[in-house]
């Protein structure tokens, strides 16, 4: 039986509201305390656009707490492309819990973690010398393809050109209903 290549994976989340003010009345009046946002958080398969995971939190959950629930029941990944965001111990750990490679632009003089590194924190190692290999970040972004992360933009844009900005419903399940259909 052949073996099933890796899926690659990209990563990123977008805004949408929910409730609020409009856009004139917050330049015209300022900021509204009812004006409340939620969090789209996807992973795309980067050759078919196939979105793979959906994830909707509130406003205030920071992206690398949702890359474990991205990736969960998730196998044979093979790159996971993020952003900045992605840069944090949970963030390696989920991906090295799936077998995956990040491709992910740490920031620039990032060190080594040479104590007791976790599995993430080894992969985080790998990359960081990697970029150093390659002669820094530019060079590297060219050289591992991490323009690719750009595609889950499109697939944002999409959704909300199809959706719109905003969600309907009022109650969070329901919110969540509505971002997966």
């Amino acid at each position: 039986k052949a073996k099933k290549q890796p899926r690659d994976l990209v990563v990123d989340s977008t805004g949408l509201k929910i409730y609020g003010e409009g856009e004139w009345k917050m330049r015209v009046h300022g900021k509204s305390i009812r004006r409340t946002w939620r969090k789209l958080h996807l992973s795309l398969d980067p050759e078919s656009f196939e979105t793979i995971s959906i994830e909707l939190t509130r406003s205030n959950i920071h992206d690398d707490q949702v890359m474990e629930p991205l990736l969960r029941d998730q196998n044979n990944i093979g790159k996971v492309y993020a952003d900045g965001a992605y840069i944090s111990r949970n963030c390696f750990d989920a991906i090295a819990s799936t077998g995956g490679k990040p491709i992910i632009a740490v920031r620039t003089r990032t060190g080594l973690v040479l104590k007791e590194p976790t599995a993430g924190q080894e992969l985080r190692n790998d990359l960081v010398m990697d970029i150093w290999r390659k002669g820094g970040r530019s060079k590297w972004k060219k050289e591992s393809d991490y323009h690719r992360r750009s595609l889950v933009e499109t697939q944002m844009y999409r959704f909300k050109t199809i959706m719109g900005p905003q969600l309907a419903s009022r109650d969070f399940n329901n919110q969540l209903c509505e971002a997966k259909v």
